[in-house]
């Protein structure tokens, strides 16, 4: 709904803008406490019908059953994206969702295990949950067709 919104903790910093325009948690100067910044410009044209219709279901049921995940939030530091711990900690109550959007953005490469728990194992556990991708680089890209090939 916001223009902007800033989540800082802990000597860490998460920001983004309109749908989708995100700054991946980067360290900060560490300092006591939470801080949350969000604003709206006075000129902004966005409307609440636009963010319900983005993040709402074909049916217009208006429940929120759209997420968009940026997979780059489910490293530690500099960790490779490798283990089904992993992949289970990124998709922790996504099973609330119908569908979810994994954004690979600042992703170059993940592990066949992390793979194979969402793309096989979570996908054949949650058959009403539509699992797409966007921004995979060609590993990426190859690992996720791989751990759907094994679907069946």
């Amino acid at each position: 709904m916001f223009d902007s919104f800033v989540a800082a903790s802990e000597g860490l910093k998460y920001a983004a803008s309109g749908f989708g325009d995100r700054n991946l948690p980067q360290a900060e100067a560490s300092e006591a406490g939470t801080e949350v910044a969000m604003s709206i410009s006075a000129l902004s044209d966005r409307t609440l019908k636009q963010v319900f219709d983005h993040y709402a279901s074909e049916d217009f049921d208006y429940t929120f059953s759209k997420t968009e995940v940026p997979v780059a939030l489910a490293k530690l530091g500099s960790e490779n994206l490798v283990s089904r711990s992993q992949a289970r900690r990124l998709l922790t109550r996504l099973d609330e969702f119908k569908s979810i959007a994994l954004d690979f953005h600042g992703v170059g490469t993940i592990g066949q295990p992390f793979a194979d728990e969402i793309f096989r194992v979570y996908a054949r556990n949650n058959p009403g949950v539509e699992i797409t991708t966007t921004n995979t680089s060609d590993e990426v890209t190859q690992m996720v067709r791989r751990a759907r090939s094994g679907l069946n």
